[in-house]
This record gives C-alpha cells, structure tokens and sequence, in this order.
C-alpha cells in the first residue's frame, strides 16, 4: 500500500488532518482524495518556504464541492474533476479567473502482473475470462468513477456484459485495496492511485474521455479571495516546484 492512506478514507466522506510549521497562521486546502499523498508533499514544501501552516482537508471532489458552498473553511482546492470546480464557480463559491488547470490524468485497468488479459490495449480487456471481479470506485460520489460512468455511457453494450463483474467500493482507497488483497482480479482507478505501487501492470489506459483529458482543478473560493495567504499558495501550487511534486507522484504536468 503506498503512502499515507488515512483509515478515514474508507469510511468517512471527509476527514481533516493538519500539518504543523512554525509560525504565521494557516490556510486550508481542500483536497480530493486522488491528491491524498502529493498534498501532503505539496504542504510541507510550501510550509518550509513560506512558514505559513497548511491544514489539509480530504475527501471526495463531490463531498468537497458540497462542504464549501456550506460554508466549510476551506481556501484552496483541488478537485479531481472540472464538474465540481464549474459548480462551484456556478454558484459563486469561485471565482473562474482564480480556477485553473493544474495537472492530467488517466484511468488504468490494473491486473496483477503475469495475469492473463485478452486484447490488453483496448477496454475490450475487461471481457477476459481470468477477470472474475473488477474493483471500481463509486461511479456517483468519486472523481474517477465518475469519468467511469461517462465512458460505460458511451460504451454500453460493453458495459452490459461486464456489469456483473464490477465490485463497486465506495473510494478509490477501498478498490485499491481490494484488488491488492485478491479479492479483485483487477481494478480500474486513477494512473497517479497506483505510483509506487510493485507486482502490477496496466492492461488498458484511458487518457481521453469523450475527446477531452482528464483535467484536475486548483481554485480558490470565495473565503480564499480575501487571503493573501491563500493567494500566495495558489501560485505555489500551479508553479513549477510544485508541478515537479506532482509529477512524483504521477500526474501528468505539461
């Protein structure tokens, strides 16, 4: 299992941590759960160079959005989609000069290494018959599973007939760690859940989803715009220092 992977996340929507610095004050991210190990990189670098202390929400991108228009105290974000970014600029919670792009993804179909897959390369490598169960993320609240639920949208033939070996967990932490405890012969999750993780291979990568990349967000909101503080981190994060974290940590940064 790689990095930190809080007990939290397999049961709770949202769970709070901080981390310490020396002096001045804080700001809080809002991270969702695909950032849960850069994040933490991503704040102490910030911590040492700015002394500010960076307290680190996370949760899904979707109990996220839903926290900030609640009022949650949350200065930054990063979303692990556009749709919750798009809301929260919809609804005034954000402002869309201060949302951007920070980094790509993509969607992997991860089997065991050495385990027999019919047409790796193509999502037809769902079919084969060594994949009994396939664990994926929630296809309503996660990140991932949400641009899941888009591709089997446009793919529902295949989707009809590999519904009934899909073993749906509730975070992308929990298929994880299902398949890593073989109970799934495979697992469809984000590129960047499984770097540093050994005895796997990717069978399939999904790099486009209906004609687009999959784009994760870095904004402020509303609470945010009032902070030099959080302004200042929000330049760190979509800096190169930081796309240099990222990248360890397996996004993609252009």
């Amino acid at each position: 299992m790689r990095g930190r992977v809080a007990t939290t996340l397999l049961v709770a929507a949202l769970a709070v941590r901080g981390v310490s610095a020396e002096s001045g004050g804080h700001v809080t991210i809002g991270a969702a759960a695909v950032f849960t190990d850069a994040v933490d990189e991503l704040a102490r670098s910030w911590e040492d160079r700015s002394g500010v202390a960076v307290r680190i929400t996370i949760g899904s991108s979707g109990a996220l959005r839903a926290q900030i228009m609640q009022g949650a105290p949350i200065d930054v974000f990063l979303m692990g989609n556009e749709e919750e970014a798009r809301e929260l600029v919809k609804t005034g919670h954000a402002d869309e000069r201060w949302v951007t792009p920070l980094c790509r993804n993509s969607l992997v179909v991860l089997v065991h290494t050495g385990h027999p897959v019919e047409s790796p390369g193509s999502l037809a490598c769902l079919l084969s018959p060594g994949m009994g169960r396939i664990a994926v993320p929630n296809l309503q609240t996660t990140a991932s599973g949400k641009y899941l639920r888009r591709i089997f949208e446009h793919e529902g033939a295949l989707y009809e007939r590999v519904r009934e070996k899909f073993f749906f967990a509730e975070t992308v932490r929990q298929a994880l760690l299902w398949f890593q405890m073989g109970n799934a012969d495979a697992a469809i999750v984000f590129r960047s859940d499984v770097a540093g993780i050994e005895g796997v291979e990717v069978a399939h990568e999904i790099l486009l989803v209906e004609g687009r990349p999959i784009l994760q967000v870095c904004g402020l909101t509303r609470r945010g715009l009032a902070s030099t503080r959080a302004k200042d981190l929000y330049a760190f994060l979509t800096g190169r220092e930081a796309g240099q974290i990222l990248s360890r940590h397996g996004f993609i940064v252009e």
